[in-house]
């Protein structure tokens, strides 16, 4: 995972977490939701790749 993406989950899981307003707090959950969707396609095609070594 790059710095960068590390960096911003850990800092929507804070906001997350004190968010009160339920608008801001979907949308921060989506934007989570995206980025470790990736973060997991990434390492499901690694994954793949290593097995068909």
């Amino acid at each position: 995972m790059k710095k960068d993406e590390s960096d911003r989950i850990h800092e929507l899981c804070s906001l997350i977490a004190v968010e009160q307003d339920r608008k801001k707090f979907l949308t921060l959950v989506e934007e989570l939701n995206r980025l470790l969707s990736a973060q997991h396609g990434r390492l499901q095609g690694a994954r793949d790749k290593e097995e068909e070594d």
